[in-house]
């Protein structure tokens, strides 16, 4: 009826779109106050980034021409997407220094005992952390088939996991992941790689796998006491409010390490563990997964080719805090703090 503009139809359809915008509105606003209400752990410091950021405009989200200077003065440009995700790539994945800083000849103590086997319920406690609709991995496996059918395949997984450990084997498409290139908000310039954050997508089972061996690595190094007295990132404990209530006075320490993940060198934060009687069963793990790595940048509706890793720690697997942890905790010396103060 679009040639009689007076025809009642046209009325009926500005009510019908009033309507539906309405609708669609109100379901959004609602969507929100459930989320709020049920939000818990992780989740809290979300929507206090939702609630306190600025607006944005989500249509203005493709990488711009990208600049890079080099050690000469001279400027590259990157325009096209093969040239972006090749920049992007020296950004987000350094070489390995040409210097090896592991000692020559060392004589490292013996390890700690091999943990027991891994177990039916140490599976089903880490399935029942996992979020259920993160994004998947290159395997395509969300959170919620875990989660959904934990009971099928947990007696599955669970040898699965543990030849992985005992034969020193490693399935090589977990080795393949996808990294999402984001900005990193509040940037004034978003022509240069460093105004960009990698977001890694790892294969959901060998993200499972991985989780399990965090945990058994936190408790050994609790334990057995592997790590400085005074350094608390990234730890179990919560020691603030402790250090309050036996009236201290607590001192906190910050370091922003700029790339510390992907500068992480491999060989070193093996010596590391090996330093600090970590299971050998488990160094042989983390050398393995580390090895031979390799990810395609995804931006714009842009898909790279495969890129090569031979460095760093990735920063998608809830391993890489602990051993993060680990490589850095001979690089900063910590002062033994004052009588009546708590370092962190």
């Amino acid at each position: 009826m679009q040639g009689l503009p007076n025809h009642p139809c046209h009325d009926e359809l500005k009510i019908a779109k009033n309507a539906y915008a309405d609708a669609i509105s109100k379901a959004k606003q609602q969507h929100w106050l459930n989320w709020l209400e049920e939000i818990e752990g992780n989740d809290l410091w979300t929507a206090n980034r939702y609630i306190s950021s600025e607006p944005r405009d989500g249509g203005k989200m493709r990488i711009l021409t990208l600049t890079m200077k080099n050690a000469d003065g001279t400027i590259n440009e990157a325009a096209t997407n093969n040239e972006k995700s090749t920049m992007i790539a020296k950004s987000f994945f350094p070489p390995p220094p040409v210097i090896n800083s592991v000692p020559p000849n060392v004589e490292y103590p013996a390890p700690i005992a091999t943990p027991d086997p891994i177990s039916h319920n140490q599976i089903i406690r880490a399935i029942s952390a996992l979020s259920g609709y993160k994004a998947p991995g290159p395997d395509g496996i969300c959170n919620i088939v875990f989660k959904s059918c934990a009971v099928l395949l947990v007696p599955y997984l669970t040898p699965l996991f543990n030849v992985v450990l005992t034969l020193r084997t490693y399935y090589e498409p977990w080795r393949s992941f996808m990294t999402v290139v984001l900005r990193k908000p509040g940037k004034a310039s978003y022509a240069t790689p460093k105004s960009y954050r990698p977001i890694a997508l790892l294969n959901t089972t060998c993200k499972l796998l991985t989780s399990i061996i965090a945990e058994q690595l936190t408790h050994i190094l609790e334990h057995h006491q592997l790590l400085p007295n005074t350094h608390f990132s990234g730890r179990p404990e919560t020691t603030i409010k402790d250090a309050w209530r036996s009236h201290k006075v607590v001192s906190v320490l910050f370091l922003d390490i700029e790339g510390a993940f992907p500068n992480a060198v491999t060989n070193r934060l093996i010596h590391n563990m090996r330093m600090r009687r970590i299971p050998t069963s488990i160094i042989d793990f983390t050398e393995r997964l580390l090895t031979n790595r390799k990810t395609q940048l995804r931006f714009d509706g842009f898909t790279s080719d495969w890129i090569p890793i031979d460095n760093g720690i990735g920063q998608g697997d809830p391993l890489s805090m602990i051993l993060y942890i680990i490589y850095s905790s001979d690089l900063v010396e910590v002062a033994t703090p004052r009588r009546g103060r708590a370092a962190i």
